[in-house]
């Protein structure tokens, strides 16, 4: 294995080149939103380059694209954790709740809901008396 090229580095033709890997020619993709053309970036097996993907070109219509998959993505983790809470008991109504007196502001605003799923653990373990006994162990406001 050659000093600059490493498992799972991808590397430009400019790379691949200096680096005197046996490869095909690159080749040359295109920007399916404003035809531009995009670098093609390799990774080296067994001293041979192998082209596998290119750089993003980060126009507008590539950026939209990317915004609304992250937005409907996040839209997705967000049903999946309100599933979550629903079947866990949790009331619609304190769904959205937040940490909002003064005094509480221990939990940074935390959310009510997030709070309950990262102490879920906790007290299941104490509640099924897996812990040191079995009170429940949610986190309480010091007020």
């Amino acid at each position: 294995m050659r000093a600059n090229a490493g498992p799972g580095r991808l590397l430009t033709a400019s790379d691949v080149e200096s680096l005197g890997l046996d490869a095909e020619e690159p080749p040359s993709p295109e920007c399916p939103y404003c035809g531009a053309p995009l670098e093609p970036l390799a990774v080296e097996l067994d001293g041979r380059a192998y082209w596998v993907s290119h750089r993003d070109c980060g126009c507008e219509g590539e950026r939209s694209v990317r915004e609304r998959r992250e937005a409907e993505e996040r839209r997705e983790r967000r049903r999946e954790l309100l599933g979550r809470l629903t079947r866990a008991g949790i009331g619609r109504r304190y769904l959205d709740a937040q940490v909002s007196v003064r005094s509480c502001a221990v939990f940074g605003q935390v959310r009510l809901s997030e709070m309950i799923t990262e102490n879920f653990r906790v007290w299941a373990r104490n509640f099924f008396g897996f812990g040191h006994g079995r009170a429940a162990s949610f986190p309480t406001c010091p007020a």
